[in-house]
């Protein structure tokens, strides 16, 4: 259908903007596809068994009772430390009462939901405690079940530089969070502001652009990932988690988490985490520039005829100029076209008389130039940029 369409002359197509902006964060994560698979597995092992999401509710459960249990601890401690009550005690618990957090579960990635890795991943980190507090216990229990579970959950846990590099890639990725909420609003225009906000974006990722991209790439980097998506069960299946019934005692199960541990840090440190950062950036970056390098005209008008964003400030002279030049041309078109459709041919002899009458009686009427009410608009000074606030044109 779009080849169809590109193929139709005087067509212009612009496409879905926050789906092109997944296209760009998709190029990013094939930088990262080692990561991503030790991510995507960890949050598998909740979201793929109910049992597993129990033992999660639990473990949020047992780590707020923790946190509650020391802040009554700290409580007690400033009661017998202090002669009269000077209400520190009643703080104390009011402070308790009020962090008592929501239970989450873990969110599913999903590839053809809009940022679903963010979702996912920001909702894991909020879980990173619980979940290593479930991987430190359960391998410790006396029911063999949970030993087992607790094995293969140690398997899958991040070691402590790839959750701070998880939190970076968040905070990477969070203004393409907001853009495509942004974009996905329904109660008010988006066709005006898909440049501005791309060219914001554009700037952001430019910070320290000098990051040669083929200088830092990751080993097995496309072929892995072509593999991840096309057969993405296969990555996360269980078939090499296997229960080992020789790791029946406690001492045995944390020999191998060790001996696991071990292997995990050696296959995830192929590439430092500021190098995987700028990689991704880089990325993102020039991704930006391949799928919005040739602004479509359609979507300069629009910016332009929007009152918050007419001086096209994110764009260079040419680009601005180009753009105003079409919209008069626009104009002038549907000027001509009005008066030609309120003129018929058959009263235009007569219409000519009357003009010369009334220009014999009252003189020769003054015309206001057409042009000048958008010169006018054009003009920051005559009219000043709108607010820009969302609600500006709820209110016109």
């Amino acid at each position: 259908m779009v080849n169809a369409i590109n193929q139709w002359d005087g067509v212009e197509r612009l496409p879905c903007a926050a789906h092109t902006l997944q296209l760009s964060i998709n190029r990013a994560f094939q930088k990262t596809n080692i990561y991503i698979k030790r991510i995507k597995r960890l949050v598998h092992f909740f979201t793929s068994s109910p049992k597993q999401s129990e033992r999660l509710d639990n473990a949020q459960k047992e780590c707020q009772r923790h946190k509650n249990t020391s802040l009554q601890d700290i409580s007690d401690n400033s009661s017998d430390d202090s002669d009269d009550d000077d209400g520190t005690n009643e703080q104390v618990l009011n402070i308790s009462t009020n962090l008592q957090e929501p239970i989450l579960r873990n969110i599913a990635d999903i590839k053809t939901r809009w940022n679903s890795k963010y979702h996912s991943w920001n909702r894991l980190l909020k879980l990173h405690k619980a979940i290593e507090w479930l991987g430190a216990t359960l391998p410790l229990s006396d029911n063999y079940d949970d030993r087992a579970n607790g094995r293969r959950l140690k398997k899958w846990l991040l070691l402590p530089h790839e959750w701070n590099l998880l939190k970076q890639i968040v905070d990477l990725l969070e203004p393409f969070e907001d853009a495509t909420t942004y974009f996905s609003g329904t109660s008010y225009a988006t066709l005006s502001i898909i440049y501005p906000l791309i060219q914001v974006l554009k700037f952001k990722y430019a910070e320290n652009d000098e990051v040669n991209d083929d200088d830092l790439e990751l080993e097995q980097d496309a072929p892995n990932f072509q593999h991840e998506e096309s057969d993405e069960e296969s990555d996360l299946s269980d078939s090499d988690e296997e229960d080992n019934p020789e790791l029946d005692t406690p001492e045995q199960s944390m020999t191998h988490h060790h001996q696991t541990r071990s292997k995990a840090a050696a296959a995830s440190t192929i590439q430092p985490a500021q190098d995987i950062l700028k990689i991704m950036k880089q990325t993102i970056y020039n991704s930006l520039f391949v799928y919005w390098n040739e602004p479509i005209m359609i979507g300069l008008l629009a910016s332009l005829l929007d009152p918050r964003l007419k001086t096209l400030s994110n764009w260079d002279e040419e680009t601005r100029n180009k753009a105003k030049t079409e919209l008069m041309h626009q104009f002038k078109e549907l000027i001509d076209l009005n008066l030609v459709q309120s003129s018929p041919s058959g009263s235009l002899s007569q219409q000519q008389h009357h003009s010369r009458l009334h220009s014999s009686i009252f003189g020769m009427q003054v015309t206001a130039n057409p042009f000048s009410e958008l010169e006018s608009y054009l003009d920051p000074i005559r009219t000043p940029i709108a607010d820009h606030s969302l609600e500006y044109f709820s209110q016109l």
